[in-house]
């Protein structure tokens, strides 16, 4: 009995390290540890091995998107009542790939990655369809409708009447120009699930059967090119930021893709890495032209530091952005709206 009594008293004993507040929680280092920067290599691991098992209906997917059947009212039965419900524009929120800091350098960088330049712009989703073109921002709003040569994008497009297009892409509205991110569909066929390595060769191949979509004219009132996608090496990362770049609009930064990375919107993938460019000598040990080195915030001290306070990859909060000015009326069913954005960073601060 003595001796079950004292190992309940040991047990039970309270120290002063185990009562106080300043301590942490034992189960605290639990807490959003999926998001830490340390398990970034993990995660892409568990990311290329989940999407080799994941299967879904992207050709449904881009169907709706293309189609706009979600902003139809659809009937939805509650109990023994019709009730027709109004889903909103905003169905076309969420429908980009994101991607999160690149904090960690992958192990297999320069045999499995690739680099793309990105433009300072507004970062959209085109849907082409219907005899007309949509850009679409981030957070679900129509802010442009226009006239394009892509499939199904003008009422003189020469394919059939039923093909449609969907890009991700920057906006640059001094050039007035969609610089192409990506490709998730082109005359009704999705890539979603395709390799990124697949997705770069195939929208340089497309656009190059498509004359003039790199010029403004009647029925195509915004150029469209596609950014270049270049594999991964120090001594291309020096030459990329130490040289013209292949745009004429600013640098934003630069995005990093696993050659095998499918495009699934509405995540923040761990194999799109991103990196303004004053980040890619303290990252990457590769020196940068010292024009970005003078972008550097004041208050930047170091990538990990910025990702100490939020989980990596989190977007900021966007702003609801302003509908594109007119100069017919816009509004009215049939009338094209004129891009008016405001710029935004392509990935988030």
């Amino acid at each position: 009995m003595e001796s079950l009594l004292d190992l309940i008293g040991e047990n039970l004993r309270v120290t002063p390290e185990g009562s106080s507040s300043a301590v942490p929680h034992p189960r605290f280092s639990y807490y959003k540890c999926k998001h830490s920067a340390s398990s970034q290599e993990e995660r892409r691991k568990a990311f290329i091995a989940a999407q080799k098992q994941k299967r879904h209906d992207y050709v449904q997917h881009a169907r709706c998107l293309a189609e706009g059947k979600w902003d139809t009212v659809e009937e939805v039965e509650d109990m023994d009542v019709g009730v027709a419900i109004q889903k909103p524009e905003r169905s076309y929120r969420n429908q980009l790939m994101l991607s999160e800091w690149l904090v960690d350098v992958p192990e297999d960088f320069e045999e499995n990655w690739v680099v793309v330049p990105c433009p300072v712009g507004k970062r959209c989703l085109v849907i082409a369809s219907k005899g007309r073109t949509r850009a679409y921002a981030r957070n679900g709003y129509n802010i442009a409708t226009f006239p394009s040569l892509l499939p199904g994008g003008c009422n003189k497009y020469d394919g059939k009447l039923s093909d449609y297009c969907l890009l991700d892409c920057v906006y640059s509205e001094p050039n007035s120009t969609f610089h192409i991110l990506d490709i998730m569909c082109w005359k009704s066929h999705p890539v979603f699930d395709s390799e990124a390595e697949f997705r770069f060769y195939w929208l340089q191949t497309k656009l190059a059967e498509v004359p003039n979509i790199t010029e403004k004219t009647g029925h195509n009132r915004y150029k469209f090119v596609a950014l270049p996608c270049l594999p991964y090496s120090k001594q291309g990362m020096w030459q990329l930021l130490n040289s013209p770049l292949p745009f004429s609009e600013k640098l934003d930064g630069v995005l990093f893709y696993h050659k095998q990375a499918h495009y699934q919107p509405g995540t923040t993938s761990p194999l799109v890495g991103w990196l303004k460019a004053y980040m890619v000598p303290e990252v990457l040990g590769v020196q940068v032209d010292t024009a970005y080195i003078g972008e550097k915030p004041s208050s930047y001290t170091s990538l990990r530091e910025k990702v100490a306070n939020k989980d990596v990859g989190k977007t900021k909060c966007l702003e609801k952005p302003t509908k594109m000015e007119t100069d017919r009326h816009c509004g009215k069913k049939g009338k094209d709206n004129d891009v008016k954005m405001e710029e935004e960073d392509v990935q988030p601060d």
